[in-house]
């Protein structure tokens, strides 16, 4: 699951060999509901907290880190809820998260180090 600010332009194909992993798509209905517990256009952040056995791998965008608050479905699309980002990390955390963070602006490898020391 990749989370990115909105204004961010992600090329799909240039990123599973960041990532070192197979080719990325978006998923399908029934591994959303099976993994996520939601259905498309209602992926979140939040959903993670209906993925105990960590099948799914969490994806930030590194820009998501800059700013003050950021903004989820609540497991809908039909509200959105704000946080701070340091209410942010400490839900994935709470989690037991260490997401993948990637800076799209020039696609370096993924810094999942900076997550572990904030």
């Amino acid at each position: 699951m990749l989370c990115a600010i909105g204004s961010t332009q992600i090329k799909i194909n240039r990123l599973h060999p960041v990532l070192g992993c197979k080719r990325l798509s978006f998923g399908k209905e029934d591994l959303l509901y099976s993994h996520l517990g939601v259905r498309p256009g209602s992926v979140t952040l939040f959903s993670i907290i209906n993925d105990p056995q960590q099948a799914v791998t969490l994806v930030l965008d590194a820009a998501i880190l800059k700013e003050a608050r950021i903004n989820f479905h609540p497991l809908e699309n039909i509200a959105t809820t704000s946080l701070s980002i340091a209410d942010m990390l400490r839900f994935i955390k709470a989690m037991g998260r260490a997401p993948i963070i990637v800076d799209f602006s020039d696609y370096e490898k993924p810094k999942q180090e900076i997550f572990t020391s904030l």
